[in-house]
């Protein structure tokens, strides 16, 4: 922890300079991002699972201590690499050089049914906020007039155009309960508003996925993450 001009920035890097140290990659070249961008092409994903030819690395090889310290990184002061960590970490019983290789790039999407009933849950807390706002105003004496709708972002098109046409059964939405196309309802009511939001401005694709260098620098900086060198000379140079 150290206290700059402008606040308390919380890091780790005398744990990162040992963890790297640790597993002899403090001399390793720095990369832009956490985990290469992934090809939908199974059998060119380097994050596939083993094939039957392909050799288990042995316990010479700290894969599960690297995955150990990585999550301790992860869940205190770098999310950013939150995604990465899980996914090498599904390949701890039999890691082959290809996750080893993940690892050592890591040191220096979900489906449209999740994302129906992921804004459904979202939207009950969104009726409930709500009716919270609305009874505090009533008690004060606040204008009670039609509230304009809250708007809710959404980065699935698909999942956008089901939820402002409601429930139509398909191949699509057959496997998904109509009730939860509640949001369409409150669309209607013109109590939620679901708009797009971008991927490339959607910052929880940090926890999801593997993405190109540019988005990544951008989505880090948008959730606050700084870095330390940036920060002291921004530092220096207001004195």
């Amino acid at each position: 922890m150290e206290h700059l001009k402008n606040g308390i920035l919380v890091h780790q890097k005398i744990y990162i300079e040992k963890v790297l140290k640790r597993f002899s990659l403090d001399h390793a070249r720095p990369l832009s991002s956490p985990m290469v961008v992934r090809s939908l092409d199974v059998d060119k994903d380097p994050f596939r699972h083993r094939e039957n030819d392909e050799e288990i690395i042995g316990p010479e090889v700290p894969y599960l201590s690297a995955i150990g310290a990585l999550m301790n990184l992860a869940s205190h002061t770098r999310p950013a690499i939150s995604f990465s960590v899980n996914l090498l970490a599904r390949f701890s019983s039999c890691p082959t050089r290809r996750h080893w290789n993940g690892i050592k790039h890591l040191q220096a999407t979900s489906s449209n049914h999740a994302e129906i009933l992921a804004i459904h849950e979202a939207s009950h807390e969104c009726v409930w906020l709500r009716y919270v706002i609305q009874h505090i105003r009533e008690d004060y004496g606040l204008s009670t007039g039609k509230e304009a709708p809250t708007v809710m972002y959404e980065d699935n098109t698909t999942c956008i155009a089901q939820l402002k046409d409601g429930y139509i059964k398909g191949d699509k939405t057959k496997h998904i309960l109509p009730k939860f196309f509640f949001t369409h309802e409150l669309q209607k009511n013109g109590d939620v508003q679901v708009l797009q939001n971008r991927s490339s401005e959607n910052l929880t694709d940090l926890f999801t996925k593997a993405i190109p260098t540019a988005t990544f620098k951008k989505l880090v900086y948008y959730i606050g993450l700084r870095r330390l060198k940036d920060l002291k000379l921004c530092n220096h140079e207001g004195e």
